[in-house]
């Protein structure tokens, strides 16, 4: 199997001059995760919805707007690619090396041909891997959490220091929600100037009233998305490979038998399952 039997194409790409407000309205419309930046049909960078939502993180320091950012402040380039005929093991390979979730593909000239992801590599994973790994074997055991009532901006921290694209909110051990990137790069936030503000009175004395001015933030239980799904950490990563997929969804929470939070299962889980020699065993 070639990257080219399971690459997306065609590719939707922007141009370097374009604005992140065009980027991130091409990610709502189309679903997806990232965009190629290109110059002469030849890939030149990549912006990704983790980089909106490091953009994002910021609304409260800058006066730009995303409409005055341009896709050049904040692609990531020079781009890694990965050939139309390399294997699906290579891609998964370079991808792993470079900590990346997709590779623009490119012919023989450098042309631009299609896309191969992460999602792409979890749906081989789900049609072809069954009774190689378990869940547990695949997981991260580093798992970023917060409560249901920390702030959005508590949850933009806690993804910006993590090497997980997506935060567990938690009741007690017990996982109920999700917010990812995507959660947090379609978020409208105002300016610092604009936000919203709560007017609370408390009374001091008969005569004195004090009047204090609370700025009002979205908390994490109203950001995520809920109800969770989550795995057993005993099952069969296939399982979870086709849950992401049926569910269109990039991780799930692993739980023990008691329902209690002891991992995530990312997509990336199947990029390192498909680098290994395990899962090519008898493969001609």
């Amino acid at each position: 199997m070639l990257v080219g039997d399971i690459m997306s194409s065609p590719v939707v790409v922007v141009q370097p001059e374009d604005s992140l407000a065009r980027v991130r309205n091409l990610m709502l419309r189309n679903r997806i995760s990232r965009v190629v930046v290109t110059r002469d049909e030849r890939p030149i960078g990549v912006v990704t919805k983790a980089d909106i939502a490091r953009c994002m993180a910021e609304i409260s320091k800058r006066i730009k707007s995303l409409d005055e950012v341009s896709v050049c402040e904040v692609m990531t380039s020079p781009v890694i690619v990965i050939g139309v005929r390399d294997s699906i093991r290579d891609a998964a390979k370079e991808m792993l090396s470079h900590g990346i979730s997709g590779l623009p593909v490119v012919d023989s000239l450098g042309y631009l041909v299609g896309i191969v992801t992460k999602t792409d590599i979890t749906r081989y994973y789900a049609e072809n891997c069954s009774s190689i790994y378990k869940v547990s074997e695949l997981m991260e055991v580093e798992v970023p959490t917060v409560q249901r009532g920390h702030t959005i901006y508590r949850v933009i921290d806690v993804l910006q220091t993590s090497s997980v694209d997506r935060v567990v909110v938690v009741d007690g051990k017990s996982p109920v929600g999700i917010i990812t990137h995507t959660d947090i790069s379609f978020i409208d936030f105002p300016l610092r100037k604009e936000r919203k503000f709560i007017r609370v009175a408390r009374k001091i004395t008969e005569d004195y009233v004090e009047i204090t001015r609370f700025y009002y933030l979205p908390t994490a239980e109203e950001v995520m998305s809920s109800p969770v799904i989550t795995i057993a950490r005993e099952s069969d990563a296939k399982e979870a490979a086709s849950l992401m997929l049926e569910h269109e969804i990039g991780g799930l929470p692993v739980v023990d038998r008691a329902g209690s939070l002891v991992g995530i299962i990312l997509k990336s889980g199947f990029i390192k399952a498909l680098s290994t020699e395990k899962c090519w065993r008898g493969s001609s």
